[in-house]
Formats: C-alpha cells, structure tokens, sequence
C-alpha cells in the first residue's frame, strides 16, 4: 500500500498535514504592489494530532515543538503538474505565485472553539489565469538546521482554484468564519463583511 504523503510521525506522535480551507478564486495580479490580488479564501493548512493522545495533553507535554515548523508552498497546474514560466520552462514558479510562500506554525482556535496548529497565507496572489492547486510542504527548521539535507516531513494538494482575468472576475467574497476568528486572534489577515467591508489586523 502506498504511504500518505500527508501522514507522518514527529517524534513518536503519529500527525497529518492537511488543507483546512482551500482557495478557490482569485483575481490575476498584476506586477505592481498595488494590483496584489489575494486569493480568496484565504488558503489555511492544519497540523492535525492522531494519535489518542488529546492536544492539551499533547501541549502539555512540550510536544511538538510547534515554532520550528514551517509549510512551504508552490504553484501547481490543476493536472498535478508543477507550473513553470512558459518561456523559461525550467524557471522558478516563484515569478508567478506572489506573496510569502512560508508560514511558521501557529497554535490557533477556530470558528467551532477548538485549539489546534495552523499555517496561514494570507497573502498569495499569482500572475497568470488559469487553474491550479498549490502544493503544502511541511519542514522542521530545526531538524534542517542539523541535519541541511532534511527532508520533507509532509505534503498536501489544495483543491483546484481558478485565477481569472480582471474582466471576467466575478468578486470577492465574504470572509470565512475562521479567517474572522483567527484575525480576532491578532492574525494579519484580510476581513471582509457584505456590508462594511472592515479590514481587522494591519488594515492592508
């Protein structure tokens, strides 16, 4: 049977990465700061605890050592391919994908009151229309540090989203409720309502 390369142990404690909300439109981004266009959602990855061990207990025992985890993410083609620049075939995709393509981890409370390890990013835009996924990579910075050839601990698929032309876009939505919640923790993220439209956090 093919192991799940989003399943894994960190220390004896069996974990699973996953996509907690996945993106699912955006608007082309232009190559200004100013035409930075998020996708929306705002894509949210989780560290989930499998085994029976319960997350305070998890917490209380100093495991894991959540802040030296970090998820790495990349543009993929909805097809699973990995998206490189059509001229440069074997140039970064980081010329397309914009934003910070690294979230440290987080211990966060949802939209339903429930502690738990998050990786947030709020700020991906990319260049180019089309459908794709992103690719979720989870590190250990500190496993990294001692050992530079490390390897990926984890990985996920987002769902496919579509990034349309600024004439065909059909508009931002609402923000979710746990992008709400998490903005009332102090995470810098965007907030938008039907009517007010407010922006919590930084006000970017």
């Amino acid at each position: 049977m093919e192991k799940d390369p989003a399943t894994f142990d960190l220390e004896g404690v069996r974990c699973r990465l996953s996509v907690r909300q996945h993106p699912t439109q955006a608007r082309m981004s232009g190559f200004s700061h100013r035409d930075h266009r998020h996708l929306d959602p705002t894509p949210i990855v989780q560290l989930e605890i499998l085994d029976k061990l319960s997350l305070a207990d998890t917490l209380n025992s100093g495991f894991p050592n959540f802040t030296s985890l970090i998820v790495h993410t990349s543009l993929y083609h909805a097809d699973y391919t990995p998206f490189y620049n059509s001229h440069t075939p074997r140039a970064s995709p980081v010329s397309v994908l914009m934003g910070s393509l690294v979230s440290s981890c987080s211990l966060l409370v949802d939209e339903h009151g429930q502690r738990g390890f998050f990786f947030v990013f709020p700020d991906l835009a990319i260049r180019s229309s089309g459908s794709y996924r992103l690719k979720f990579s989870l590190f250990d910075i500190q496993q990294s540090l001692l050992a530079p050839n490390s390897k990926c601990l984890a990985s996920v698929f987002s769902e496919p989203f579509t990034v349309y032309s600024p004439k065909t876009f059909p508009g931002m939505k609402d923000s979710t409720a746990i992008i709400q919640a998490f903005a009332r923790q102090g995470v810098k993220v965007q907030v938008r309502a039907m009517r007010d439209r407010d922006t919590l956090s930084d006000g970017s």
